[in-house]
């Protein structure tokens, strides 16, 4: 295994590189994004991975109050589904009657317009998080400790892609059972 190392003496510091540093996976897509962004003073860009991954791009490029806003909307929709059987019937909720009667096309819609807009806006905000981050490594360190802390707080790794496949799952398995386990124990869940 060849180890690389790098010469921080002889590296040029600009504000790229340290956006690079942090963006680590995929750096020149990025750095490009912020150029057109910037020229056309727009906040959309169209982001595929981001679209097709949704939250898990939320997680994957720690857009955590993003993602936290996602599952906010989508664990109460879904729990109401779950949980709905045992919902007293005489509640008369039209809402609850619209989640429980159209639950496939309403989770559907929501999955395909919420991606839609993290793949026209994911972007952007994946960028105002990095400029803000950059700037405030950038005013308390040097150049060379900076692009070290950029690298690692940034730089996403295939783990934290697989730790998304886990994780967003992994939530809505347990909404699902805390949905079963509402309804009557755990004998109802399996």
């Amino acid at each position: 295994m060849q180890i690389e190392t790098v010469n921080w003496s002889k590296r040029i510091f600009n504000h790229n590189s340290l956006f690079s540093d942090y963006f680590g996976v995929h750096a020149e897509k990025y750095l490009r994004a912020r150029e057109i962004l910037k020229i056309n003073k727009s906040k959309i860009y169209w982001n595929w991975p981001a679209a097709v991954l949704g939250p898990i791009w939320l997680f994957y490029r720690k857009l955590y109050a993003l993602l936290f806003i996602w599952l906010l909307i989508a664990i109460p929709f879904d729990f109401v589904y779950w949980a709905s059987p045992g919902l007293d019937p005489n509640l008369n909720n039209p809402l609850i009657a619209i989640v429980v009667n159209h639950f496939g096309l309403l989770s559907f819609l929501y999955v395909l317009v919420s991606n839609l807009l993290v793949g026209c806006w994911g972007t952007y905000h994946y960028l105002q998080q990095t400029e803000r981050i950059v700037a405030l490594v950038k005013s308390k360190t040097p150049n060379t400790i900076a692009a070290t802390i950029l690298s690692q707080k940034g730089n996403p790794s295939s783990w934290r892609l697989a730790g998304g496949f886990i994780l967003i799952p992994g939530i809505y398995l347990l909404t699902v059972l805390l949905g079963k386990l509402y309804l009557g124990g755990c004998q109802s869940i399996f």
